[in-house]
């Protein structure tokens, strides 16, 4: 997935961008989802990393069982 954008702050972006369904591009997604809570998002992996990803980053406090799921560790 390459992708740049350049916006200046002030200004708001519609955009609608395809993902493959990969653990990559879908870990990568759900880390923007995190940052930029309108994002939606479709066509997610339904890998275990993908899953966890999704799950850790919607716990505020606590602890994340992440088994093997190392890019969601990372």
């Amino acid at each position: 997935m390459k992708l740049h954008l350049s916006v200046p702050p002030s200004n708001h972006i519609t955009a609608q961008i395809e993902i493959t369904g990969s653990k990559s591009e879908s870990n990568r997604s759900l880390l923007l989802r995190a940052l930029y809570p309108e994002i939606t998002i479709e066509n997610l992996s339904n890998s275990d990393d993908a899953e966890v990803m999704e799950k850790g980053l919607q716990i505020e406090n606590g602890t994340v069982d992440i088994h093997h799921a190392g890019t969601a560790m990372r």
